[in-house]
C-alpha cells in the first residue's frame, strides 16, 4: 500500500528544512554538572526578555539575535540549583559560555522531581510518547500493567493471574503489532521473559509509551506503537533499593537493585532482580458437568493448578568516562519461569497437571557508547546473543473436573489432559545487533540511522507428537526453523523558531528471511528441499510538534509501516499457540492529531485522534481445538478513535486525573471465507470504549514529625464487547453503539460491562527517610471481571508492600 503524497504536504516538508537567518550577535556556550556531564533541555533565557532555548544533546547551546549591552543569562533544570551569569555584548561579537549547575540535596521528594523532567523532555518531542513514572508509583502496590492501564488509549489483558500471558492494545494495534523494548532494544532474545506481566514497577525509572510514528533510534517494525522499559539500573552513586509484596492468593513479589560506582566514576557495576510468586488460587464461575447427569451446573470453585513462579537476575558491570568510551556495560543474566495450565485459552474445562518453563541459564549482552567527532557523532551499539528453552509437559493419563476430582484414563484412551499427549522441548537460539548512529548537523538539525539484525533459530523434540510417514520418520517439531529479520530506520530531526517548532521525517527498511522443512499435505512425507518465505518493503512517516505558546502544543504524525510477523506467530510456542507459516506482514496508514494543554502544573489537558487502515492485520483467534490460539491474517482493517485526558492539582495535597478512550476498528468490507453477514463487523476481542479516573490526596506529620501520608482511588470502567465477530445490525444502536443493547447480549461472546476501584494508603514513618509501608485493596467491591479471551481475573485482593532504599559507603 502507497501513501499519496499531495504537492501541499511537499511544500509544508520543505519549509521546515528552511533554517532563519544568522543574527549579527549570538550567545553560545555549554551547560553542564559538576562531573562535566552535559545537561540535556536546561532552559537558558536572557533575563527580562522571551529570548531563549533548550540545551541539545551534548548541553550546548545557542541563542541567535541577542541585543547590544549589559545582560544576564539565566539557566535552570529541575533537580539542579539555577544559576544567573551576567555578561556584556557588541555589535558583531559573539559570545561562548560555558556553565556548570549544582545539584539539589536527594530525598524522595527530588527523586519525583526528576521523574518529572524526564517526563517534560519527553513530552516535548515531536512523537506522541506518554510517560508513566514508575518511581512516583513504586511504594504503592501497582503492576506495570495496573499502571500503564490507567492511561488513555493504551490496555494490557491478561488471561487470568500473576503470571499469565498478556495482550497489548494501543489505539486500535494488538499483540505484537505494539513492541516491548527494554532501555530501547527489543526483548527478543529473551524470549518475553522480561515483559509488563513480569516486571515490578520497583526496578524501572519509567515507562515510555510511543503513539503513532515510533522514533527511528527504537529501531522496529512496530505499526504504530510500543512500549519501552526504562530500568533504574547503572545510576550515579552507591545505593541499593529493594521491595517485597504480599498479597492475596499466596502471592509473594521481591525486587532488588544495586548500583555501585567508584570515586572516579568511571567503573560501576550492580544487580537487577526480582523473584514473582502466586498460586493464583483465586475464586472463578465456571460449568461444572454432572459425572451422573452429564449436565452442565454453573458454580463457583477455587482455582487448583494455577502456580506461577519466576526468577530474574541481571549482574552487569562496565567501564565509562575513557578516552576510548563513554559506556561499555557487560550484562548477564539468568532466568527461569515456571506456569501451571489450569485452562486453555477459554475456562470451558480444568486442566490438573500440564505445565510450562522458560529457561535461560546465561544470556551475556554487550553495550558501548561513544561520542565521536568532536563529540557530533553518538555511536550506540548493542549485541547479545542468547539460548534458552522452552518445555510442555501434558503426559496425564487420566483427568481432573472443577472440584478437583481425579479420574483415570479408560485403556483405549491416550494420556493428555489438553489433546494429545505432549512433552515438547524447544530450543531457541537469539542473535540481536543494534546499531545506533546519530549525527549532530548543528544546533537545528540531527541525523539518527538506526539498524537492527535478528536471526532465530528453532529445534525441539517431542516423543508424543506427530511424525512424518514414510521410511525414516521424522517428528515434525524437530524440523528447524530458521527466521532472519533486518529493520532500518534513517530520521531527520529539526528545530525551528527557536525550539517552538519540531519535525521529525522518517524513512525505514524493513527485510526478512524464513526457511524450513515442509511436509506434504497429501502424503504426509518430508519435501527434501527447503522452503523459504521473503519479505522486503520500504515506510515513510513524519511527525510535526508546534510549540505553540507556554500553555498549549499540537503535534501531527503520519507514516505509512510494515510490520514482519513475529518468531511466535509464524512457529508457535510449541504450548498455547500454534504455527502459521502462511501469514504475511500486516501494513499500515497512520494518522495522528493531537492538542495538549497544561497551566503551570496545576491543570492540563489533552485530546487526541487517531485513523488506522490496515492491511492483513495479523489478529489472533481460538484454534478449532479451543485449547491453543492461532495468528491470521484480516484482509483490511479501518478505524479511527478519540482520546481524552485531563489533571488538576489542588490546594497543594489534592490530585484528580482521569482518560477516557473510544475507538473503532472493523474489518473493510469482506473477509474472504466468511459470510456476507460478518461484512464491516467490528474487530472481536478488544474493549473499544474504556475509561480510568484516579483521585490522591498527600499529606505530611500526621502521626508523628516529618512522616508522609499518601491515600489514593483508582477506578477503571470497559464497555461491553464480543469476543468473536458479531453481525454489525446485532450490534448495541445508539450514539457510537455505546448505548442500547445488543442482539446478542446473552451468549457466552459476550462480555459485560466492567467497574472496578481500588483504594490505598503509603505512609513513609520519615520522609527523609527512604522506607514506606503501603496497604492496598483491589477490585473492592469482589466485582466479576474478564480479560482476554472472558478469560475470569481474580475478585477482590488485599497487598502489603515495603519498601526500603538506603546509600552504601563507597
Amino acid at each position: 500500500m502507497n501513501i499519496k503524497i499531495t504537492s501541499d504536504y511537499l511544500v509544508v516538508i520543505m519549509l521546515l528544512f528552511i533554517s532563519s537567518l544568522e543574527a549579527q550577535v549570538k550567545v553560545s556556550g555549554r551547560v553542564s554538572d559538576v562531573e562535566n556531564k552535559p545537561i540535556f533541555g536546561a532552559t537558558v533565557v536572557i533575563k527580562d526578555t522571551s529570548i531563549g532555548t533548550l540545551t541539545n544533546n551534548l548541553g550546548e547551546f545557542e541563542i541567535q539575535k541577542v541585543p547590544l549591552g549589559e545582560l544576564v543569562l539565566q539557566v535552570r533544570y529541575l533537580g539542579f540549583e539555577p544559576k544567573e551569569v551576567s555578561f556584556s555584548t557588541k555589535e558583531n561579537n559573539d559570545l561562548k559560555i560555558d556553565i556548570k549547575l549544582l545539584a539539589k540535596s536527594e530525598n524522595l521528594d527530588e527523586v519525583i522531581v526528576k521523574g518529572l523532567t524526564e517526563n517534560q523532555l519527553l513530552k516535548d518531542k515531536a512523537v506522541k510518547i506518554e510517560v508513566i513514572e514508575t518511581q512516583k508509583y513504586k511504594m504503592e502496590s501497582a503492576s506495570v500493567i495496573n499502571l500503564v492501564n490507567r492511561s488513555s488509549g493504551i490496555k494490557i489483558r491478561q488471561s487470568g493471574g500473576l503470571g499469565s500471558s498478556t495482550k497489548i492494545n494501543l489505539n486500535g494495534f494488538q499483540g505484537d503489532a505494539v513492541r516491548v523494548f527494554k532501555d530501547g532494544i527489543p526483548m527478543d532474545y529473551l524470549d518475553g521473559i522480561y515483559g509488563v506481566g513480569f516486571v515490578p514497577a520497583n526496578t524501572l525509572e519509567r515507562v515510555e509509551v510511543y503513539k503513532g510514528v515510533l522514533p527511528a533510534d527504537l529501531g522496529s517494525d512496530a505499526l504504530g506503537g510500543a512500549v519501552n522499559m526504562i530500568s533504574a539500573s547503572n545510576k550515579l552513586g552507591n545505593k541499593i533499593s529493594t521491595s517485597y509484596e504480599i498479597a492475596s492468593f499466596n502471592t509473594h513479589r521481591a525486587s532488588v537493585n544495586l548500583n555501585l560506582t567508584n570515586k572516579k566514576n568511571n567503573l560501576f557495576g550492580g544487580i537487577e532482580a526480582f523473584i514473582n510468586y502466586s498460586d493464583n488460587n483465586y475464586k472463578a464461575n465456571v460449568n461444572y458437568i454432572d459425572p451422573d447427569t452429564r449436565n452442565e451446573i454453573p458454580i463457583e470453585i477455587d482455582l487448583f493448578h494455577n502456580t506461577f513462579r519466576q526468577h530474574y537476575i541481571e549482574v552487569f558491570a562496565g567501564i565509562k568516562n575513557r578516552k576510548w568510551v563513554d559506556e561499555l556495560k557487560l550484562t548477564v543474566t539468568n532466568f527461569e519461569l515456571y506456569r501451571e495450565n489450569q485452562f486453555g485459552q477459554l475456562m470451558q474445562y480444568p486442566i490438573g497437571a500440564a505445565y510450562n518453563k522458560q529457561i535461560g541459564d546465561f544470556v551475556p549482552t554487550l553495550r558501548y557508547k561513544k561520542k565521536l567527532l568532536k563529540k557530533k557523532l553518538i555511536v550506540d551499539q548493542f549485541f547479545t546473543y542468547s539460548e534458552t528453552r522452552r518445555i510442555s509437559v501434558d503426559t496425564l493419563n487420566g483427568s481432573y473436573d472443577w472440584l478437583g476430582n481425579f479420574t483415570v484414563n479408560n485403556e483405549d484412551q491416550e494420556p493428555g489432559e489438553a489433546g494429545d499427549a505432549d512433552l515438547t522441548t524447544l530450543n531457541r537460539k537469539n542473535t540481536v545487533s543494534r546499531t545506533t548512529l546519530k549525527y549532530i548537523l548543528n544546533n537545528h538539525n540531527t541525523l539518527t540511522l538506526n539498524a537492527v539484525y535478528t536471526t532465530y533459530r528453532q529445534t525441539g523434540s517431542n516423543p508424543y507428537g506427530e511424525y512424518t510417514e514414510g521410511e525414516n520418520p521424522v517428528q515434525l517439531v524437530s524440523l528447524p526453523a530458521d527466521y532472519d529479520k533486518f529493520v532500518s530506520g534513517l530520521s531527520l530531526d529539526s528545530k525551528f523558531i527557536n525550539n517552538r517548532l519540531q519535525n521529525s521525517l522518517q524513512f525505514k527498511y524493513y527485510n526478512s528471511h524464513s526457511s524450513g522443512k515442509s511436509v506434504d499435505e497429501i502424503t504426509g512425507l518430508l519435501n527434501p528441499e527447503e522452503v523459504e518465505a521473503r519479505i522486503s518493503n520500504f515506510g515513510l512517516g513524519n511527525s510535526i510538534r508546534y510549540h505553540i505558546n507556554d500553555k498549549l502544543n499540537t503535534r501531527f504524525s503520519i507514516e505509512q509501516a510494515t510490520r514482519l510477523p513475529t518468531q511466535a506467530e509464524i512457529f508457535g510456542d510449541g504450548s498455547t499457540s500454534i504455527a502459521n507459516f502462511g501469514l504475511k506482514p500486516e501494513q499500515s496508514l497512520n494518522a495522528n492529531l493531537g492538542l495538549d494543554y497544561a497551566n503551570n502544573s496545576n491543570f492540563s489537558v489533552g485530546v487526541n485522534v487517531f485513523y488506522r487502515y490496515s492491511k492483513d492485520m495479523i489478529s489472533s483467534k481460538i484454534s478449532v481445538t479451543t485449547i491453543s490460539s492461532v495468528s491470521e491474517n484480516l484482509d483490511k482493517v479501518k478505524g479511527y478513535g478519540l482520546e481524552l485526558n485531563s489533571g488538576y492539582t489542588f490546594l497543594k495535597h489534592y490530585n484528580i486525573t482521569g482518560n477516557l478512550t473510544y475507538q473503532s476498528f472493523r474489518q473493510d468490507g469482506h473477509q474472504e471465507g466468511e459470510t456476507d453477514l460478518l461484512d464491516d463487523s467490528r474487530i472481536p476481542n478488544i474493549p473499544y470504549f474504556f475509561s480510568n479516573l484516579s483521585a490522591s490526596a498527600n499529606f505530611e506529620d500526621i502521626l508523628r514529625s516529618k512522616d508522609k501520608l499518601k491515600a489514593y482511588w483508582y477506578y477503571s470502567y470497559i464497555h461491553p464487547y464480543f469476543l468473536n465477530k458479531i453481525p454489525k445490525n446485532l450490534e448495541a444502536d445508539g450514539f457510537l453503539g455505546l448505548f442500547g443493547e445488543p442482539g446478542l447480549k446473552d451468549t457466552e461472546l459476550y462480555i459485560p460491562k466492567q467497574n472496578m476501584h481500588t483504594i490505598g494508603l503509603v505512609w513513609l514513618p520519615n520522609k527523609e527517610k527512604q522506607f514506606s509501608i503501603g496497604c492496598e485493596v483491589k477490585n473492592l467491591f469482589d466485582q466479576i471481571v474478564f480479560d482476554n479471551f472472558k478469560i475470569q481475573n481474580a475478585g477482590r485482593s488485599f497487598h502489603v508492600k515495603l519498601t526500603y532504599a538506603f546509600d552504601l559507603n563507597p
